[in-house]
């Protein structure tokens, strides 16, 4: 009988794949809030097939590219969850000016007169902001005309987004004496009427036919008082059938709750629960108003909050005796940070607003929690936590390496306080978005900074003549 040969074995070595990161201090980001010191991360392709301790990834993995941090932070991109980047060219204009008088036309006439090109230029200044501060992804949340304009500024940026249509809505009663957010010029440009939106209702949706796909699209309504009940259950529905996020602005300003809450006979946040259109799919933006009621509602419903803290300090202390978010932090909820419009500040500022704030309120908020509510609760906010916000493996390749020099990073005894609470860990040296390094040293690879600040201010010079100012 012939001897049966032995079995071969193939011979097993480091795996092959895009990116290694080496030596980093990672911040992962994750449920469990792990930080790996001497850690590496393996990227393929556009996502995360592994992290941990350098010496247990290097055993496993050999990288096509290498990128040595240098001992420096590596952490999950940021997710700027509700931001107007559209109007990020009037910065300071609404603000007292020196030696002169404030325009005559108010926000809501500067968001009718943006032309395509306004809304693009505005977008990418928007988004180079952005990648400076390490964040990966914007969610615009329906206040663009032109979205094909303002997706392709984000595409070009090589960042991450999510847009829906602009202003559905079809009742401006409530916002037609708010000189903030209403103007004859607006509602002309955006009839608030049954046939607009139900002609727009889910027309961005068509973005999400491509998986990999880098702007995307999801369901939004303005919200605050300005949706029947017929549009609110039309866009949860269509939000349910495509598995996207069902957004809308909640409890913003005191009159127009007080003036909602006397119509309905209860809260508006009620009443979507009792409309059927609140789950954990829904993101609810402001919530400035709430009542304990409200805070059972949401222990029952979980919806993502969002808290947009240089909004809420804005109405004061005497319209809002009570600032709840940290409270709700505290209990668990899923609530996420946003700049919602950077006026007089930019996206980073609103962490350190938020910390100050719940400083104020008497809760102490973790750098976990802060963190979190910029990565793993942003990514929930717009229905994407199992793709991105934490350097986990299977997630998208979405990172950002900071450097450490810096003196408002020193002595560098507490990473996470640095990028979870302040912001101050020091400048972003390369941000990556879907396997793709879109900032690499400090400078963006996609964009030219100086084209992009001379065209946003040519725009809103522009956009300022055209409307007398």
């Amino acid at each position: 009988m012939a001897k049966a040969k032995p079995q071969e074995t193939a011979q097993s070595g480091p795996e092959e794949c895009s990116f290694l990161i080496r030596n980093a201090l990672v911040i992962t980001g994750d449920a469990a809030g792990r930080a790996i010191p001497d850690g590496a991360v393996a990227v393929e392709g556009n996502r995360i097939v592994a992290v941990g301790p350098e010496r247990e990834i290097f055993s496993r993995y050999r990288g096509k590219a290498t990128i040595d941090a240098g001992g420096r932070i590596l952490h999950p991109g940021l997710i700027e969850p509700h931001f107007h980047i559209v109007v990020t060219t009037c910065r300071g204009l609404f603000f007292e000016p020196v030696g002169g008088p404030r325009p005559k036309f108010n926000y809501a006439d500067w968001k009718a007169a943006l032309a395509p090109e306004d809304e693009k230029a505005s977008a990418r200044l928007s988004c180079l902001e952005l990648m400076r501060q390490g964040y990966t992804m914007v969610v615009e949340p329906g206040t663009a005309f032109d979205t094909d304009a303002v997706a392709d500024g984000i595409a070009e940026a090589g960042l991450r987004g999510s847009l829906c249509d602009p202003y559905l809505w079809d009742n401006s009663k409530l916002l037609e004496d708010n000189a903030f957010l209403g103007s004859p010029a607006l509602f002309k440009r955006a009839p608030a009427t049954r046939e607009r939106a139900t002609k727009l209702l889910g027309r961005e949706l068509k973005r999400n036919r491509d998986a990999n796909v880098l702007v995307r699209g999801h369901v939004g309504l303005y919200g605050e008082g300005t949706a029947s009940d017929d549009l609110l259950l039309a866009g949860e529905q269509l939000a349910r059938s495509n598995g996207v996020s069902f957004q809308q602005h909640l409890l913003y300003l005191p009159g127009i709750t007080a003036a909602e809450t006397t119509r309905l006979g209860h809260s508006p946040l009620e009443h979507l629960e009792k409309l059927g259109v609140l789950s954990e799919r829904a993101t609810l933006v402001h919530m400035n108003m709430q009542t304990e009621r409200d805070h059972s509602v949401l222990e029952r419903c979980r919806p993502t909050v969002i808290w947009c803290p240089t909004m809420s300090l804005g109405i004061g202390r005497r319209d809002l005796p009570v600032i709840p978010f940290p409270g709700l932090v505290q209990r668990g909820l899923p609530v996420a940070i946003a700049v919602d419009a950077a006026f007089d500040w930019t996206p980073a500022d609103a962490s350190l607003l938020a910390h100050l704030t719940a400083k104020y309120e008497g809760v102490e908020l973790s750098s976990a929690q802060l963190l979190a509510m910029r990565t793993r609760f942003a990514a929930r906010s717009i229905g994407m936590e199992a793709e991105i916000g934490s350097i986990e493996p299977g997630r998208r390749a979405d990172l950002v390496l900071r450097s450490e020099a810096t003196t408002t990073s020193a002595p560098g005894l507490n990473a996470g306080q640095a990028i979870g609470m302040l912001d101050r860990s020091g400048p972003v040296e390369m941000v990556m978005v879907d396997g793709r390094v879109v900032l690499r040293d400090g400078e963006p690879v996609t964009l030219d900074p100086g084209q992009v600040i001379a065209e946003a201010r040519a725009s809103a010079r522009k956009v300022a003549a055209r409307l007398g100012g």
